[in-house]
This record gives C-alpha cells, sequence and structure tokens, in this order.
C-alpha cells in the first residue's frame, strides 16, 4: 500500500528551483513521523502560488531542507461564503473551525453576541487549526481568521453589497437553499451568521431583520447546536452553488 505524500503549508514564495527552509516542527514530522529521507517528495503550499512538489534535499537532527521542484496545481480565485459565529466551549469553537475550512470558507469571524459566554479567544491557535484543516483536506489556501469582535460592530462597518444570512433559530427565516438559489450569482457569496448556544437575543433579531442586507434562515423544525447549524448552513452553500455541483 503507498504511502500519501504529506501535504504542508508554508509561508514563503514558491517557484521552480527555489529552497525551501522547512520549520522545526515541520521537520520533526516530516522526518520522525513520516520518516521521509532525502530524495522523498512533500506537497507544499502558500495560498498564493498553487500546490507544489518539493523534493528534500538534506535532512538531519531536526533540520530538513527541500527544492521547489514542479506545481501541481496553479492557485485558483476563490469564491467561498464567509462565517461570522458566536464561539462556543473550546473544542466547539475549534470544531467550527475545522469544519468550516473543510466546507470552503473565505474567512472566519469571531463575533461577541449578547447570550456569548466567550469573550476571548486565541486567535492564532484558531489560525492553526484552519492551517491543519487545509492541509489534510486538500484545499491549496487558508481562509483568513478574523480578530474577536462585537456583533454590532461588524454589522455598522458592513458593505451593503454583501449579504448576510443569519440563522435565526426561532422560526421566522425562510428556507436556506431557496434563499441561496436566489441570490445573484454574480455577486459576492454571502456572509453565514451562527449565534451562540442559547442563539441570538430578541433585540438582537429585531435589529438584524431591520437591515437591508440581512436575510433570516430558518434550519428547521430543531434546535442545533452552534456547531451544527455551521456545517449545515455551509453545506447548503456547497450543494447549492459551490463546489459540489
Amino acid at each position: 500500500m503507498s504511502r500519501k505524500t504529506p501535504r504542508l503549508f508554508v509561508d514563503q514564495p514558491a517557484f521552480a528551483g527555489r529552497y525551501l527552509s522547512f520549520t522545526r516542527d515541520h521537520a520533526h514530522y516530516l522526518l520522525d513521523v513520516m520518516r521521509l529521507k532525502s530524495g522523498d517528495k512533500v506537497l507544499v503550499f502558500n495560498g498564493r502560488d498553487g500546490e507544489w512538489h518539493v523534493e528534500l534535499t538534506e535532512t538531519g537532527r531536526r533540520k530538513a531542507l527541500g527544492k521547489f521542484i514542479q506545481q501541481t496545481r496553479p492557485q485558483p480565485a476563490f469564491t467561498g461564503p464567509d462565517l461570522c459565529f458566536a464561539p462556543v466551549k473550546k473544542t466547539g469553537t475549534y470544531f467550527i473551525v475545522e469544519k468550516a475550512t473543510e466546507l470552503g470558507v473565505r474567512s472566519l469571524r469571531p463575533i461577541t453576541t449578547e447570550f456569548t459566554d466567550r469573550t476571548q479567544v486565541k486567535v492564532d491557535r484558531l489560525r492553526a487549526n484552519a492551517i491543519e484543516a487545509a492541509e489534510q483536506c486538500g484545499r491549496i489556501d487558508v481562509p483568513d481568521v478574523h480578530e474577536l469582535l462585537s456583533l454590532r460592530s461588524i454589522v455598522d462597518n458592513w458593505p451593503a453589497s454583501q449579504t448576510m444570512l443569519v440563522a435565526d433559530e426561532t422560526g421566522n427565516g425562510d428556507a436556506p437553499l431557496s434563499v441561496i438559489l436566489t441570490m445573484d450569482s454574480s455577486g459576492l457569496p454571502p456572509t453565514f451568521v451562527i449565534g451562540p448556544q442559547g442563539g441570538f437575543s430578541e433585540t438582537e433579531l429585531v435589529f438584524l431583520r431591520a437591515l437591508p442586507f440581512v436575510t433570516t434562515v430558518d434550519l428547521g423544525p430543531r434546535i442545533l447546536r452552534a456547531e451544527t447549524a455551521a456545517v449545515a448552513v455551509l453545506s447548503c452553500w456547497q450543494a447549492a452553488r459551490g463546489d459540489w455541483i
């Protein structure tokens, strides 16, 4: 059985003939975990220059050097949706970031709401989660991970040309698939907004419904956890307008 070629995100320029010095953590993974040696190949991407085969040229104790050999995939234009989400317990937040990355989001925006019980997030850790998910799922870019902001500050500065689809657990929204299918396919993909455990407050929902760029969507008769709601709305997008079709 052939071994799967390791994939790594490297924040360095990529072009044929360039040499790459892997980080200490990457060297440990390649040499000690994957047991690679000089002459073996690794797939790398930086989110800008496509995906490349890199051949290991020098290996040593906690050290690995490689050479960019050939581009395996060009960098595509990115057209995924954005996701605003209220952080939940630590493992739940990591789950949202991981699955949203796998489902093709362009950016991740943690937000605070009236009922949010997590008012701090480690953005560096969330970005590391997104990188790990991108490496695993085969995408060749990494979604942007933004600093934690309040819901109000997000919408106060929101461009009117980008639709927000807000998950409304009260049952007063439209069916998400129907909304997505009627959107102008030539415009910007939407931003999905997921509230905290317990949902948005009534004050927040009244405020959001009054905004011209907001459409509320109903995720069915069952109350979903925030993590499930994020996966559900992004799956609707992929099925209707994403790269599943």
